[in-house]
C-alpha cells in the first residue's frame, strides 16, 4: 500500500472535494472563500457560518498535513499535495475499483461515525476524552480524532461556543444593569425625589441626571435652580443634603436673607 494511499485514507470528503478543486484553481480567502476562477466564484456563497468555518477548518487541516501553501494569499498545492490530488484522481478514474474502495470506505465510515456520535454523545453529557477513552478503552488522543472526523462534533462545538458568549454577554448585561439600579438607590433623586425635583437646574446641568448623581457624592457639583427667585448655584451633594436634612433648601442667596438675630448688649451703667 503506497505511501499516498495511506495519506489519501486520512482525508475526509471535504478534504478530498476541496483537494480536488485546488488541483484546478488555487483558492483566496477574502469574506468568503473564493475559487481563482475565470470569473471568481464565491464557494461558500448564501452558505451558512456553520459551512463556512467547516470549510476553513478543512482548508486548515490541508495545510497542517503538508498538503498546500500560501503564496501571495493565495492557497495552492505544493508538491505533495499535487501528487496526492493526481493518486485520487486516478482512483475516481476506474469506475469499479473506486466502487470498490467507496464501498469499503463508506462501510467503515459509517461504522467510526455510529462510534463517533456514541462519543458525542457523552461529550455532550460532560465527560472529557479521558473518561470517553476510559470507557472504551482507548487513549483520549484517539477519542479526539474519531470526535474529530465527525461533522456534527464541529457544529457542536460552534453551537457552544455561540452559547457561551450570548451567556457571557446576557451575564455582563445583567451585571450592569444590576450595578445601575445601586447607583441608582443611591442616587440623590431617590433619596431626596421631592427637593430634587424643586430644586434641580436641568438647562444648567444640561446631560447630566439626578440618577446618575449620588447623594453622598464629593466628586460632581451639580446646579440646583431656587424656585422663589430663578437663583442658580453650585454644591456638591454632600453637603447640600445636609440642608435638606434641616429642611433648608441651600440656596445660599435665600439663607443671606435670613437676618441672625441681634445680640443683646447689657447695661453695665
Amino acid at each position: 500500500m503506497s505511501d499516498l494511499h495511506l495519506l489519501s485514507e486520512k482525508l475526509n470528503n471535504r478534504e478530498i472535494q476541496l483537494l480536488d478543486l485546488l488541483r484546478q484553481y488555487p483558492l483566496r480567502i477574502d469574506q468568503g472563500i473564493w475559487i481563482l476562477s475565470e470569473p471568481p466564484k464565491n464557494l461558500v456563497e448564501n452558505a451558512t457560518n456553520n459551512v463556512y468555518t467547516i470549510n476553513l477548518k478543512a482548508l486548515s487541516t490541508l495545510e497542517e498535513k503538508g498538503l498546500t501553501e500560501k503564496q501571495n494569499n493565495e492557497i495552492h498545492l505544493n508538491h505533495l499535495g499535487q501528487k496526492v490530488a493526481e493518486y485520487l484522481q486516478k482512483v475516481a478514474s476506474h469506475p469499479q475499483e473506486k466502487h470498490n474502495k467507496q464501498s469499503t470506505r463508506q462501510e467503515l465510515s459509517n461504522a467510526k461515525l455510529v462510534k463517533s456520535n456514541e462519543m458525542l454523545e457523552l461529550y455532550r453529557q460532560g465527560l472529557s476524552y479521558r473518561e470517553i477513552g476510559n470507557q472504551y478503552k482507548i487513549t483520549r488522543e484517539r477519542v479526539r480524532q474519531i470526535l474529530d472526523f465527525n461533522p456534527a462534533f464541529h457544529e457542536y462545538l460552534i453551537e457552544r461556543e455561540q452559547a457561551q458568549k450570548q451567556a457571557k454577554a446576557q451575564a455582563q448585561k445583567e451585571q450592569s444593569e444590576k450595578k445601575r439600579q445601586q447607583q441608582l438607590a443611591k442616587s440623590i433623586i431617590a433619596l431626596y425625589p421631592e427637593r430634587v425635583a424643586e430644586l434641580w437646574d436641568y438647562e444648567k446641568n444640561a446631560a447630566l441626571s439626578p440618577e446618575e448623581v449620588g447623594a453622598g457624592s464629593t466628586l460632581l457639583s451639580p446646579w440646583f435652580k431656587c424656585p422663589i427667585d430663578g437663583h442658580s448655584w453650585q454644591k456638591r451633594p454632600n453637603y447640600l443634603t445636609t440642608s435638606w436634612s434641616r429642611g433648608a433648601s441651600g440656596c445660599p442667596k435665600c439663607a443671606g436673607r435670613k437676618k441672625k438675630p441681634e445680640s443683646i448688649v447689657q447695661n453695665t451703667d
